[in-house]
C-alpha cells in the first residue's frame, strides 16, 4: 500500500538532520513525506491539500490533544489554551490544590506525567521539590526504535560530534545484508567532557538513551563512564562511541 504523511510544519523536527534523513531513507523508505503542507479538504476516501494536490486513500488523523480541564474551570487559574496553570512545584492558584501531567500543558509524555505526579505528592507531604525537565529521553516507536535526548543546560559551547552505523545484535542480525542496522550520533561538550545531545536508532535505543539521559541530567562527566561494562551481544553503539572513540 502507498502511505502519504502530510505535515503542517517539519517532519520529525525533534531529530537532527542526519538522524531524520536516516529515518526517512532507511526506516520509512516506502512513505511519501509532504512537509509544510496544509490540508484544504478531507473526505472519506481522499485528501486535498491547499496547493491543490489530491491524494486518494483513507485518511488517518494525528491532530494533537485538547486538555480535559472543565472540572477545574472557575476553581483554579487556567492558561490561555485551557491547560491548568501550575508553578514549578506543581501548585495551582488555589492553596493545597496541585495538578500534574498533560492537563498542565507541558511535556505530554507518560514518564514525565509520573514524575510530575511524584513531585506534587512529595510537596503535598511537605518535602519541597521541583521537577527538572532537562535531558528528557524520548522515543519514536517504528520498526527500529528512534530515541533522543538533549542537555539543554549546556549552552553555546565548543562541541564535537561522533556518528557511527548501528551494529549487529539482538533485533538487528537480519538487517545486516541491507545495511540498515541503525545509526547513532552523539554531540559532546569538549570543555567539560559531557554529552550535549544524543540520537540513536537501534532495537535497544529506548533503554540505552534513557540511562544516558540520566547521566546528562545529573551533570555527570563521562570520565565516570570509563568503567562501564557492557553486555554482549548488544545493539548499543553509544557505549562504543563514548568509551572507544571519545574517552
Amino acid at each position: 500500500s502507498e502511505v502519504n504523511v502530510i505535515v503542517r510544519s517539519e517532519f520529525l523536527k525533534e531529530l537532527d538532520s542526519d538522524t531524520k534523513d536516516y529515518v526517512i531513507k532507511h526506516v520509512l523508505p516506502d512513505m511519501n513525506i509532504l512537509e509544510n503542507t496544509d490540508v484544504e479538504e478531507c473526505g472519506k476516501n481522499k485528501v486535498i491539500t491547499k496547493n491543490g494536490d489530491e491524494l486518494e486513500g483513507i485518511p488517518f488523523f494525528a491532530t494533537g490533544r485538547v486538555p480535559n480541564s472543565e472540572i477545574a474551570e472557575g476553581f483554579v487559574d487556567l492558561n490561555p489554551d485551557n491547560t491548568i496553570k501550575v508553578n514549578e512545584f506543581m501548585q495551582t492558584s488555589r492553596d493545597n490544590v496541585y495538578a500534574a501531567g498533560d492537563v498542565t500543558g507541558g511535556w505530554q509524555l507518560t514518564p514525565v506525567a509520573r514524575m510530575e505526579g511524584i513531585c506534587a505528592a512529595r510537596n503535598i507531604a511537605g518535602y519541597l521539590n521541583k521537577v527538572s525537565y532537562n535531558s528528557i529521553p524520548q522515543t519514536i516507536s517504528l520498526n527500529t526504535e528512534v530515541s533522543f535526548a538533549e542537555n539543554e543546560k549546556i549552552g553555546d559551547v565548543e562541541t564535537e560530534t561522533i556518528a557511527i552505523p548501528g551494529i549487529a545484535g539482538p533485533g538487528a542480525f537480519w538487517k545486516i545484508l541491507s545495511g540498515n542496522t541503525g545509526y547513532s550520533k552523539i554531540e559532546f561538550d569538549k570543555q567539560n567532557n559531557k554529552i550535549k545531545k544524543i540520537n540513536s536508532i537501534s532495537p535497544s535505543s529506548t533503554s540505552d538513551v534513557a540511562y544516558l539521559s540520566y547521566l546528562m541530567r545529573i551533570d555527570s562527566p563521562l570520565d565516570e563512564y570509563s568503567n562501564f561494562l557492557e553486555i554482549h551481544p548488544s545493539t548499543d553503539t553509544n557505549y562504543k562511541i563514548i568509551k572507544n572513540l571519545w574517552l
